[in-house]
């Protein structure tokens, strides 16, 4: 789990952004700690940027997202594995690709 220091405290983060595109960034949470397993989410700027949507796979996609190309390629490889939908995770039903 990375450490950073914050005003000369160390602060434990888990998360760790493997990748990062136009619009969206993968996130990866190795620890079970906050939802029970390991989870990866795709995150997805909307409302013009002002909001984040976190769309959580249960399990480590990291390889599986850094092979898409695009947040479209990203989208279609959720929706694939929806059956490994998180629980925390915002519904994706309107995160169809184009």
């Amino acid at each position: 789990m990375p450490v950073k220091y914050f005003n000369g405290v160390p602060i434990f983060v888990p998360n760790s952004i493997p990748k990062k595109g136009e619009g969206y960034y993968v996130s990866y949470n190795p620890s079970a700690r906050d939802y029970g397993v390991d989870t990866t989410a795709l995150v997805v700027r909307v409302d013009n940027g002002n909001r984040d949507v976190y769309y959580i796979l249960s399990g480590d996609h990291v390889e599986d997202y850094n092979a898409c190309d695009s947040l479209d390629d990203c989208l279609r490889y959720l929706f694939d594995h929806e059956d490994q939908l998180h629980h925390m995770s915002e519904p994706i039903e309107h995160a169809r690709p184009s």
